[in-house]
């Protein structure tokens, strides 16, 4: 058992936890209902919107060995855009456009190997545009500083 209640309180902690509440209903409990009356003011600040999106564009080529542009139809330029927003962090496969394909030409004028190499692949162009402000955030909340 512990010792009765003193008038005020005690800077000494009791020896024992005390069998039951000392009060018989929670002091702070939640009110019954809304007050009906409106607070005068939000209680958060309205969201602000920028006047003007700023949009960043990058066009890129990449080859890719081993096919033809034949063989890179809607269905392949679609994975590819796909596989380059994955790749890149705040780009969505809708941000990469602008997808063309071209046989591989030989960059290299006597090198018959590069020729035939260059005979069996691509070379892909591609846009990527993405908001400023997403990109921005991004780079400010990468965790490994890269």
């Amino acid at each position: 058992p512990s010792p009765p209640p003193t008038p005020l309180p005690s800077t000494l902690p009791s020896p024992a936890p005390s069998p039951a509440p000392s009060t018989a209903r929670p002091s702070h409990g939640p009110t019954p209902g809304p007050s009906g009356i409106p607070t005068p003011v939000p209680s958060t600040p309205a969201p602000s919107y920028p006047d003007e999106v700023t949009v960043m564009s990058v066009s890129t080529e990449v080859r890719l060995l081993g096919m033809t542009s034949s063989e890179f139809d809607e269905g392949r330029k679609q994975s590819f855009a796909v596989a380059v927003a994955e790749s890149l962090d705040g780009v969505d496969p809708d941000d990469v456009t602008n997808v063309q394909v071209e046989d591989a030409a030989d960059d290299d004028e006597d090198g018959s190997e590069r020729r035939r190499l260059a005979a069996s692949g691509v070379d892909v162009s591609f846009d990527i545009s993405v908001r400023v402000d997403t990109y921005i955030g991004i780079v400010a909340n990468d965790d490994d500083g890269e």
